[in-house]
């Protein structure tokens, strides 16, 4: 037989092309994106989740080395503190409401310095929370005063008539000092506690 006309290879040739063009092109995998959860998750579980995150965490780093006991008893020891304290306050303010000094003039001085040195030992030497030692030292000197007031109407009758705003002047005298004195026994103590940790 002989060789195929050109026409005849023409034609085939077309059909060829025809037929690729009509299948369908290749598809090309997309990565596959995480869709987005439907609800966002609650308060409880990121908070059971954020306390497990610490537990690992707490359990990575080791046992915690033991806290210090105090030298005292916190009970005991808050009695015996704020007892002296308020022993010292009267001494040291008495006098000056004796001489008619008005408040809180009569505060000023030594009986700042005492509610100082009160908030301060109580926080170092009982390891007592800064919220309590902050609150015995401020009640040294509103007692003083009261008992002041409670002396002066025996023995006189009600002369203090303003009794309220005096106790009331003696707590905003008391407070910032005792303040001041809880925060620098907290901060020593913190200082100790590292310094022992880092030694042990």
């Amino acid at each position: 037989m002989g060789d195929p006309p050109a026409q005849t290879l023409l034609t085939a040739r077309a059909m060829s092309d025809d037929d690729r063009s009509t299948e369908p092109p290749e598809r090309v995998p997309r990565p596959a994106h995480p869709s987005p959860p439907s609800h966002p998750p609650s308060p409880s579980h990121l908070r059971a989740e954020l306390s497990e995150s610490r537990r690992r965490a707490a359990d990575a780093a080791g046992p915690a080395p033991p806290t210090p006991a105090p030298l005292v008893a916190p009970g005991r020891w808050a009695g015996t503190v704020f007892t002296t304290a308020f022993v010292v306050a009267v001494v040291l303010c008495w006098p000056a409401l004796e001489a008619k000094q008005s408040l809180p003039d009569a505060l000023y001085g030594l009986p700042i310095a005492l509610v100082v040195a009160t908030a301060l030992l109580d926080a170092l030497i009982s390891r007592r929370p800064f919220r309590r030692a902050l609150w015995l030292a401020t009640a040294v000197l509103p007692a003083a005063v009261l008992a002041r007031v409670v002396v002066d109407g025996l023995r006189d009758g009600p002369s203090h008539a303003m009794w309220l705003i005096e106790i009331a002047t003696a707590f905003g005298v008391g407070l910032p000092a005792a303040l001041a004195g809880a925060a620098l026994g907290g901060l020593a103590l913190r200082l100790l506690d590292r310094g022992r940790t880092r030694a042990g």
